[in-house]
């Protein structure tokens, strides 16, 4: 096969035993002055590992350069593809997919880039990137392909609970004003990624019992009489997971639920504190 698929470390795809053939842009981070590639030198357990051991570091990300995008694609030009697929986190979270698309216009002539923003982030983007996989050695067009990844795209989304605000806070994501009453009333957000690839507060809960409910309510009618894939995301927290895990299996009625670790890149935006679920409808 002569195309290349390809994703970003904020896939979490570092952590899925059946993505080896897929290549991860590496997201660079930043704490207490050190730098890190994520999923290369520092895994996402011992990233929460150690924010679990010094609560208030703040640490920050960075985007591949051009010219590192630039140079990985001449690579696999020179390795004989002709064409490479790369699946994005939403573009309205990072600029991952404008490098790429400034990339794409310098190595044109040595090879077709295919930049695809997937509007999500997490395991759910490197479902697109899976699913470009498997269509392309089926014998699949690139056209057939981005339609297929179409109706991903419209058929998909995630709920997650912030159960600490320090994060979203620090890092921008959340204003000083609500991070102050959310700390006083200990208000726990439920956030969702909407169809725009935005990340939009849903409700506001006191108790995290409560999160759960609404958060499964939401499942129940997102899925209602559909086939769909569900996973559950999780930052360095074991015991939230646990719980979680136990409310969607009792009120689901579900097994084998699929745990997947936030990639540190993620994690450094929302925190030691976070869980929730993607969503992926199959019956597409």
């Amino acid at each position: 096969m002569n195309t290349k698929v390809v994703s970003t470390s904020t896939s979490c795809l570092d952590y899925y035993s059946e993505a080896g053939e897929i290549d991860l842009i590496r997201i660079k981070i930043y704490i207490d002055g050190k730098e890190y590639i994520d999923g290369e030198n520092l895994s996402a357990y011992e990233f929460y590992e150690i924010l679990n051991k010094n609560p208030k570091l703040v640490p920050k990300t960075s985007q591949i350069s051009v010219g590192e995008l630039v140079n990985y694609f001449k690579k696999l030009a020179q390795q004989g593809y002709k064409r490479v697929l790369v699946t994005t986190i939403s573009a309205q979270l990072s600029g991952t997919y404008n490098g790429v698309v400034q990339a794409q216009k310098i190595v044109k002539d040595e090879i077709e880039v295919i930049p695809y923003n997937t509007n999500t982030v997490g395991f759910s983007e490197g479902y697109f990137a899976l699913e470009g996989l498997r269509l392309f050695k089926q014998g699949a067009s690139v056209s057939e392909v981005i339609q297929h990844l179409d109706k991903i795209k419209a058929n998909n989304t995630i709920f997650f609970v912030v159960n600490s605000l320090t994060q979203l806070i620090q890092n921008g994501r959340l204003t000083k004003t609500k991070g102050f009453l959310g700390r006083f009333f200990r208000v726990k957000p439920i956030l969702q990624l909407n169809d725009k690839g935005q990340i939009v507060m849903v409700q506001k809960t006191f108790s995290t019992e409560k999160a759960f409910d609404y958060i499964i309510n939401q499942i129940k009618d997102y899925t209602k009489g559909r086939k769909y894939l569900l996973y559950l995301p999780f930052t360095g927290n074991p015991g939230l997971r646990k719980d979680f895990r136990v409310a969607l299996e009792k009120e689901l009625n579900l097994t084998n639920i699929l745990e997947m670790p936030s990639s540190p890149s993620l994690g450094a935006h929302v925190g030691n504190n976070v869980v929730g679920v993607g969503i992926i409808l199959q019956d597409l």
